[in-house]
């Protein structure tokens, strides 16, 4: 398991951008505008979207990089869901730091901004034998 700490997600904000580059229907962009509509602030901290990004691109596509010397494990709080890294021995579980803030931010922002757009076209042929042909094609849109 990796963690990112409270430290990583307070120095990588997001959302931002995807208010005016993401596309009117984005579940993310509505999410942000969401956001920026109850708290006045525009973007946000980053902890969940960022450990979500080090799960799919890896530390170092993600702006981050494992922790040295950080060997220990992850303690959650039943009551209230909150969590710390508490230093140990060496354990299954490891700690991300932020290594550059600013490529983190843009590579959450494109991860976020990109859309999947699925299209079906059914073509039928009646002659010789009646065929139903189904294209997918995807096409991935910022």
């Amino acid at each position: 398991m990796v963690f990112t700490g409270g430290e990583a997600g307070i120095q990588v904000w997001s959302g931002a951008r995807l208010m005016s580059c993401a596309p009117v229907g984005s579940p993310c962009r509505a999410a942000y505008t969401s956001w920026e509509q109850t708290t006045g602030e525009v973007g946000r901290y980053s902890w969940d979207p960022l450990s979500l990004l080090v799960a799919v691109r890896g530390p170092i596509g993600s702006g981050c990089e494992m922790c040295s010397g950080c060997d220990g494990f992850n303690v959650v709080n039943r009551t209230s869901g909150s969590n710390r890294w508490v230093l140990g021995a060496a354990t299954n579980q490891s700690y991300v730091v932020v290594r550059n803030a600013s490529a983190a931010a843009q590579a959450l922002t494109l991860s976020l901004a990109l859309t999947l757009t699925l299209t079906l076209t059914p073509t039928l042929t009646l002659t010789p034998t009646p065929t139903l042909t189904l294209t997918l094609t995807p096409t991935l849109t910022l």
